[in-house]
């Protein structure tokens, strides 16, 4: 289940078991690896566009909004083929009326860009930081350009970005489509939230305001630190030893400290909540409890080297699984980065950004395959080669059974009639499929194997 995000953010009761039926379903079995149809930039935009123009009579918070966003925009993403309402209509072209047409439920996957360093989205906005610019789903401003710069990553809340790089760090307004500010980046760590902006080096850090206009307060360490956040109105620190604390925003003072050292490969933190990838491969909650000013251990499990945080979750990805404290969800792409939010999945391979919803829908397909269905009666069997590939055989009772092959020689060679094998006095023994629509000169069929379906025509004799 996606975690819960920051405070104004956090969804509901009902939301989050959504997320889990839909967005993640269970992982029961290693399932098998999908071919998957993408579609490209132009739709993906306009379908952005269009969901994020929406008015509402009635005030709604900011988790409300959000939510409400990512639904249309994942609707708008991942609707399937229908079957129902192909068979209502008879084919006219030939190469389909010729072909064998197929409904499979697979994951959606959408290939949204190219030359893609990182991407970050929220309430409904979504910002793809390239080369030399970042892009968003806003007409107003589809793109800002940025100096010349080896770019790292983008954070955005609220329509402020935060594009940080080798040399400068840049805060834009991507609403009002232009640069607050750029800022040294050297030697220095950055960290944007709903609020706050965070800077620190090794020795020191600054508060700001999200836009940077005011300072709310600074501070010092004693030990050097090399991982700073920011989340709700708390800072998370970890230095070089493995130490790693919470501080208040409201009191400036810390709060809560784990206290023992972990030797820290990458961090996600919630408020109250921080997930720890270590080196010996662990991922750990570590849950604060500021009566005590202690972070405790809150849950474990053993990743493996190369695991990333997807960003705004606690999942990580792992050998081709979207992985989780006590959970696995096998994804239908590989990924070296990426982020989960609103029940919406960005993964970025290579620079390529795709949309992914592992919620199984039917998509259509063309098999340029023979429709004809010749059985082949070998000793009391009909033996017959499947739209799946695989190799069956009837009994005379009308038993359906896999069989290795088909025999070398047949007995004697006829065809289904109608989708069904019949017996002399026309008594149906075995319904191969059903004709589900007609047209003067043909017949659709109908055939279905577990969940694929198949239709596939018979001209008519004259």
């Amino acid at each position: 289940m996606v975690s819960k995000q920051l405070k104004t953010l956090e969804l509901s009761d009902a939301e989050k078991r959504e997320l889990v039926s839909k967005v993640y379903p269970r992982l029961k079995k290693r399932t098998r690896v999908i071919r998957l149809l993408r579609i490209g930039n132009a739709l993906f935009l306009a379908l952005l566009i269009s969901a994020c123009a929406t008015t509402t009579k009635a005030p709604i918070d900011k988790a409300e909004k959000s939510m409400m966003l990512g639904v249309q925009i994942k609707k708008g993403l991942v609707a399937g083929d229908d079957p129902s309402v192909f068979e209502k209509s008879m084919p006219t072209s030939d190469i389909i009326l010729s072909s064998v047409v197929r409904f499979v439920k697979e994951p959606t996957v959408k290939r949204l860009s190219n030359d893609v360093i990182d991407i970050d989205y929220d309430i409904g906005m979504l910002a793809i930081l390239k080369k030399d610019r970042i892009e968003t789903n806003r007409a107003i401003c589809p793109a800002i350009l940025l100096k010349d710069d080896k770019y790292l990553s983008v954070s955005l809340s609220g329509g402020v970005a935060l594009v940080t790089g080798s040399k400068y760090a840049i805060l834009a307004d991507l609403k009002e489509c232009g640069i607050l500010h750029e800022m040294d980046s050297s030697g220095k760590g950055f960290s944007l939230s709903d609020k706050y902006l965070l800077e620190f080096t090794r020795n020191s850090f600054e508060l700001y305001d999200k836009r940077r206009v005011k300072k709310i307060f600074d501070g010092s360490f004693l030990g050097e630190v090399v991982m700073g956040r920011v989340s709700g109105e708390n800072l998370m620190f970890a230095n070089e030893n493995g130490k790693i604390a919470l501080m208040s925003i409201k009191t400036q003072k810390y709060t809560a400290m784990y206290p023992d050292s972990i030797d820290l490969k990458e961090a996600y933190f919630n408020d109250g909540d921080v997930y720890i990838y270590d080196s010996d491969n662990r991922l750990t909650r570590l849950t604060a409890d500021f009566d005590a000013g202690l972070l405790s251990e809150n849950g474990q499990t053993q990743a493996k080297d190369g695991c990333f945080f997807l960003k705004r979750s606690d999942k990580m990805f792992c050998d081709g699984y979207i992985f989780g404290l006590d959970l696995a969800y096998e994804s239908p792409v590989d990924a070296d980065r990426g982020l989960v939010r609103d029940g919406l999945i960005f993964l970025i391979k290579n620079g390529e950004v795709n949309f992914v919803d592992t919620t199984l829908r039917y998509k259509k397909s063309l098999m340029l395959a023979s429709t004809e269905k010749m059985l082949c009666l070998k000793e009391g069997k009909a033996y017959f080669k499947d739209f799946d590939s695989s190799v069956k055989y009837l009994t005379a009772s009308g038993r359906e059974q896999k069989a290795d092959q088909l025999p070398e020689v047949c007995d004697h060679k006829f065809n289904f009639k109608d989708g069904n094998l019949k017996r002399p006095d026309g008594k149906v023994i075995y319904d191969f499929a059903d004709v589900v629509n007609r047209s003067e000169n043909t017949k659709m069929l109908k055939r279905v194997i577990d969940d694929v379906i198949y239709y596939y025509f018979e001209r008519l004799s004259n």
